[in-house]
């Protein structure tokens, strides 16, 4: 099944489980599991955006289990430039396993790309960041550490260029339990 185009916020948080901090910050008024900061508007002083991997972004247009949490991300989503292939890949894959028909596989694929250049977006709804000699390297160090794939340690490095470069993230979120524990 697929929904509409990639849904705009719907409730401040979103805070779940599945969400590992990479910048390490709670906020009162939650669950005392809760590994984000309240939100807060692009634009605005002092915001921190969230990154999001692959499967956390295939989840904003298929209706599966997180769908509703990936929504719920206020502002712009950063995200790792290999989105441009992890997500369609994700889509076709879907279609191959009778998950999605070809049609809506290729119209999702079509709304991501679109969503990722901005086309007809009045603010953007993600950040890519490139894979740069600093992300790679990153990347090659965290499979010495952890036990992640060479895709996923791209995701985690990216995330982790981010924030440095921006002195901390809100969250970084991903349903891969690898690459969660990396996070963490």
């Amino acid at each position: 099944p697929r929904t509409p185009r990639a849904g705009r916020p719907a409730r401040r948080c979103g805070c779940a489980p599945s969400i590992a901090s990479v910048a390490g910050g709670r906020h009162a008024g939650h669950a005392s599991g809760c590994h984000r900061r309240p939100a807060v508007r692009p634009g605005q002083r002092g915001s921190v955006p969230v990154f999001a991997d692959s499967s956390a972004l295939v989840e904003l247009y298929v209706a599966e289990a997180h769908h509703r949490q990936v929504l719920a991300i206020a502002g712009p989503i950063v995200v790792s430039s290999l989105a441009a292939v992890e997500v369609p890949a994700a889509f076709w894959r879907k279609h191959r396993l009778g998950q999605l028909e070809a049609t809506d596989a290729a119209v999702l694929s079509a709304e991501f790309a679109a969503d990722l250049a901005g086309a007809g977006l009045p603010e953007p709804r993600f950040i890519a960041v490139a894979a740069s000699d600093e992300v790679i390297d990153g990347a090659a160090a965290a499979v010495s550490r952890h036990p992640l794939r060479a895709c996923d340690a791209l995701q985690l490095a990216s995330a982790l260029a981010v924030r440095r470069a921006l002195d901390g993230l809100d969250g970084f979120v991903a349903f891969d339990d690898t690459l969660r524990a990396a996070a963490a």
